[in-house]
């Protein structure tokens, strides 16, 4: 007997990891197509909803893979619980998209009254803790008709959500008729821009770095401006790794920290596991200098002080390019 509840209490472990997403503990995709499709079957009512995370991409970018990890918890947390009475299948299906499929008939104004629900209870939820920057979701759906699957119902609530986005991104300056290459551009134009720019320098992955230094580079041959490479290097007090739990939390304190010293128009990139590597375009070895106190001092201010933590910089001015001087 024991073997069995044994067995039993394993199968539904199993059923339970091969259903729900790790991250969040929500359905993930298939259980979710498996789940709706039941319900349409059941009563062929009801209705879904579609969000995806406005500039997710920017989110890790700027606060690393673990903050956008946290914040897809905290989202998935708030949609588990917003509509107990409904009690929808709440499913991450992918990254920063999630889908609330309701069972049942709903009358004309459910999805626009859902809509509102989730996106102004998810405007409330910071980006990160005391950033003063609030998440934006889009959020669109659409009721179920007759004869719709999952799949069909899900490409009508994603379709609404797409032209929902268009909707939001209205071309800047005088509105002026544009046509064919015009329109273009401007489309291209405006993919191209950030969509929602996040405080601090602009956080970036170490390839997207490499091709940025490479082009700005470019342009110093021209220019002669100036332009600093600072890399800064979290140790130990004896000069060592730290422990990696340890380093891990430093070094997501230390993102935050040279960020929110940087301006906006430099870039900066996690180097490797104790080291980011910032690009102050305009600076002089001298301004690196003070960049690197700067961010020592505001590191130091937030770890704890029986910390033995040490930040060590060091600096290459651009000001030849053939041969970078080193100070």
């Amino acid at each position: 007997m024991d073997r069995v509840r044994s067995l039993e209490r394993e199968n539904a472990r199993l059923l339970q990891l091969a259903q729900h997403d790790y991250l969040t503990g929500l359905y993930n995709r298939g259980a979710t197509q498996e789940k709706v499709e039941q319900l349409l079957r059941q009563t062929g009512d009801g209705a879904l909803l579609v969000l995806d995370v406005d500039g997710f991409k920017q989110v890790n970018d700027q606060y690393g893979h673990l903050a956008g990890d946290r914040l897809l918890q905290q989202i998935g947390q708030v949609l588990g619980l917003l509509f107990l009475v409904e009690e929808p299948v709440v499913g991450r299906i992918g990254g920063d998209e999630f889908v609330l499929y309701f069972p049942g008939k709903k009358g004309p104004d459910f999805v626009p009254s859902a809509v509102r629900r989730v996106r102004d209870r998810l405007a409330a939820v910071p980006i990160q803790p005391d950033s003063g920057v609030y998440l934006s979701v889009s959020v669109a759906g659409s009721a179920a008709q007759p004869g719709d699957d999952y799949l069909t119902l899900f490409d009508r609530a994603d379709q609404q959500l797409l032209r929902r986005k268009r909707r939001r991104s209205p071309p800047s300056g005088p509105l002026v008729p544009v046509q064919g290459l015009d329109a273009d551009i401007h489309k291209v134009r405006q993919d191209l821009r950030e969509q929602k720019r996040l405080p601090g320098a602009y956080c970036q992955d170490y390839q997207t770095f490499q091709s940025i230094y490479r082009f700005v580079e470019r342009g110093l041959q021209r220019t002669h401006r100036h332009c600093c490479i600072l890399l800064i290097t979290l140790t130990d007090g004896q000069g060592d790794l730290a422990p990696l739990p340890r380093r891990q939390r430093e070094m997501d304190l230390l993102q935050e920290t040279v960020s929110l010293s940087l301006r906006a128009g430099d870039v900066f990139t996690r180097y490797s596991s104790c080291q980011f590597l910032i690009m102050a375009i305009g600076a002089s070895s001298e301004d690196a200098g003070h960049i690197a106190a700067r961010i020592q001092k505001e590191f130091y201010q937030k770890v704890p002080a029986s910390s033995d933590t040490k930040l060590q910089h060091a600096v290459c001015s651009l000001v030849d390019i053939g041969e970078p001087a080193r100070s």
